[in-house]
């Protein structure tokens, strides 16, 4: 133990008190630190304005966009249950895409048709027969000629005009009880070109 007093006998006879120090010398805290209890506390309510205060701001924003979902959900169940309850074919009332669909093709037939004609007459051709495929864009025409010859002349023809992009012709059948031949050409044409 530290700073033992001991009493001792000196000449006189008498007692006398001597300090006697045991311990090293140690500095010690004398009372509490009242700055760390304060950083503790400062550090604890910086963290909860970084932390909690965007985080409940957060939670807010989630739990209502969630009721909102829930919401539109349970309105969307309802719909439904009363669109099955009175039979309603969703499928009927599709009429605008339809017609969008067929908007888009549309196309001028006799404008392109007429060309055609043109150019088999020109080479003294009939026209025998005549399929137009609009979603495919290709004609397909039957087409007598006098002379085998004029068929390759009829092909470059029909690809000098500006809408027509691919032809091609199968091989020419000579008609019976007659000096014609037939064949038919398929014709790729462009509906956009002007």
């Amino acid at each position: 133990m530290a700073n033992r007093k001991y009493m001792g006998k000196s000449q006189i006879n008498t007692h006398e008190f001597i300090y006697v120090d045991l311990l090293p010398d140690v500095k010690r805290p004398r009372q509490f630190n009242a700055n760390i209890l304060f950083v503790v506390l400062f550090g604890v309510a910086l963290s909860w304005f970084i932390v909690y205060m965007p985080l409940n701001a957060r939670q807010e924003e989630l739990n209502r966009v969630s009721e909102i979902r829930h919401d539109l959900q349970h309105q969307r169940a309802l719909i439904a249950e009363e669109i099955s309850g009175y039979r309603i074919d969703e499928a009927r009332f599709d009429f605008y895409n339809q017609l969008r669909l067929i908007e888009s093709l549309e196309g001028d037939f006799q404008l392109q048709y007429q060309p055609l004609r043109t150019s088999i007459e020109q080479r003294d051709g009939q026209l025998i027969s005549l399929n137009y495929d609009h979603f495919a864009s290709t004609f397909r025409i039957q087409v007598s000629l006098a002379n085998v010859f004029m068929f390759e002349n009829l092909m470059f023809d029909l690809l000098e005009l500006d809408f027509v992009e691919r032809v091609s012709y199968d091989n020419p059948q000579p008609v019976s009880g007659s000096i014609r031949h037939r064949a038919t050409y398929t014709i790729e044409v462009n509906r956009d070109a002007q």
